[in-house]
C-alpha cells in the first residue's frame, strides 16, 4: 500500500498509489482468466448462468478488470503529469522515465477502449488466454472469438509491455517483493570476506 511513501510523501502518493494499486489489479485480472480459461477449456461454463461460482467469477473478471484499467490510467496520467509540470520532477526525469509512463498511458488506454468497444466483458480475452493455456489456435479452439482490431492491440501492446519493463528501472517492484526487508532493516554487519 506504498505506506512509507504516503506517510513521507503524501502529495506523491495520492499519484503513485493508484497506478500501482491498478497495475496489482491487473496482475489479479491475469491470474482471474486464467483461472477462467482453465475452467472454460475443461468444459465448464464461465458465465453468468454458470452457477454461482463460475457466474461470480465471470463478474469479478470484468470488474478487476476495469477498476485495475481505470485505477492503473488515472495514475499514470497523474504521474507523468507530475513529473512534466513540477519543477522539482523535471530535473531528475529522463527521457526513458517520459517514454515509460507514456507507454503504459498509450497501452492501458488501448485496453480501457477494446473493452469498452468490443469485450465487455472479457470473454474474448478470456478465450485468447484459453487458447494459450490448451495450445489450440484454432478457431474452433477453446470457445475462440475473433479479435477486433482493438483487442489484438491491447494483447500486442500488453505483451511487448510485459516484455519491456524488466528492462527498465521500473522492475524495481521485483527487488522490493524479494528484499524489502533485508535492505530497510537488517542491521546484520558487513565483515570482510
Amino acid at each position: 500500500f506504498l505506506v512509507a511513501l504516503r506517510e513521507h510523501n503524501r502529495k506523491l502518493w495520492t499519484r503513485s498509489f493508484p497506478f500501482h494499486f491498478g497495475i496489482y489489479m491487473l496482475a489479479g485480472l491475469i491470474f482471474l482468466l486464467f483461472v477462467g480459461a482453465v475452467a472454460g477449456a475443461t468444459g465448464v461454463d464461465v458465465s453468468p448462468s454458470g452457477g454461482a461460482i463460475w457466474s461470480g467469477l465471470y463478474h469479478l473478471t470484468y470488474i478487476v478488470g476495469y477498476v485495475g484499467l481505470a485505477l492503473a490510467l488515472v495514475g499514470s496520467l497523474a504521474l507523468l503529469a507530475r513529473r512534466t509540470f513540477e519543477i522539482s520532477y523535471v530535473q531528475y526525469t529522463k527521457k526513458a522515465d517520459y517514454f515509460n509512463l507514456l507507454f503504459f498511458i498509450v497501452t492501458i488506454a488501448i485496453a480501457l477502449a477494446a473493452h469498452i468497444v468490443a469485450d465487455p466483458n472479457f470473454s474474448i480475452l478470456r478465450s485468447y488466454v484459453a487458447m494459450l493455456v490448451t495450445f489450440d489456435f484454432t478457431s474452433a479452439g477453446a470457445g475462440a472469438t475473433a479479435f477486433s482490431g482493438l483487442t489484438a492491440a491491447e494483447v500486442v501492446l500488453g505483451c511487448v509491455l510485459l516484455a519491456y519493463i524488466p528492462l527498465t528501472h521500473m522492475s524495481h517492484f521485483f527487488t522490493k517483493w524479494f528484499m524489502y526487508h533485508d535492505i530497510r532493516w537488517s542491521d546484520e554487519p558487513n565483515l570482510p570476506g
